[in-house]
């Protein structure tokens, strides 16, 4: 998937019409963290990228510094700004939304109960809050002061279940955020870029169980 953009003009892009209609909310979008795929109401902004991504690529690394990354084939191909490969360019402090541990943790969590754990059809985040708190007990200690001490609160034991639905909650809201999730009330879908997340954190979720364990 590798592309030798040397030669590319990063401002060919712009000649064209379609760009007229497409890049500024393209441009908005990247450099909010938002990964761009053939779903939900990002479809055109898709194509555009697929049709110019060597020059995007240039014009993002030309002139501010940061990287363009291309993931995915078909149907699960995406695009997205890899803040993390840079020392993030010359993107405003507004612009740059950072994941916080807690909701990472939760996002390993969804990875293992569906992929790992096998509850593939599980598309209820309900659902998900009391596998979590009913399945995965040894995880809840662990979970609750990652939370507290990501918030910066006491651990009181009577507002568990409650902190964890909470959190899980934001955690969707988050992912929805940056493209990772699509959710409307209680249903869910993962979408391909949540693989970025996986990718990311391959070795905890290797070593989840012993993570937690040692946040007891």
């Amino acid at each position: 998937m590798g592309h030798d953009i040397s030669d590319v003009d990063p401002l060919h892009f712009l000649k064209n019409n379609d760009a007229i209609a497409n890049f500024g909310k393209l441009d908005y979008l990247l450099k909010d963290g938002m990964h761009i795929q053939n779903y939900d109401s990002y479809t055109n902004q898709f194509l555009f990228l697929t049709k110019y991504y060597p020059d995007l690529k240039k014009y993002y690394e030309t002139y501010f510094g940061i990287s363009l990354f291309e993931r995915g084939e078909g149907t699960k191909r995406y695009y997205f700004i890899d803040f993390n490969s840079s020392s993030r360019g010359n993107i405003p402090d507004s612009s740059r939304a950072f994941m916080k541990n807690k909701y990472i943790i939760i996002g390993l969590i969804l990875h293992k109960v569906k992929e790992i754990d096998r509850y593939v059809e599980l598309d209820s985040i309900e659902a998900f809050k009391n596998i979590v708190k009913n399945d995965y007990e040894n995880y809840k200690p662990g979970l609750i002061k990652l939370i507290a001490k990501s918030d910066n609160t006491s651990i009181k034991g009577s507002d568990d279940d409650d902190k964890i639905s909470n959190t899980i909650d934001n955690a969707f809201k988050r992912f929805k955020s940056v493209g990772w999730v699509y959710f409307k009330d209680d249903y869910f879908e993962l979408r391909p870029s949540f693989n970025r997340l996986i990718v990311l954190y391959e070795d905890v979720i290797n070593t989840i169980d012993e993570r937690l364990n040692d946040l007891k």
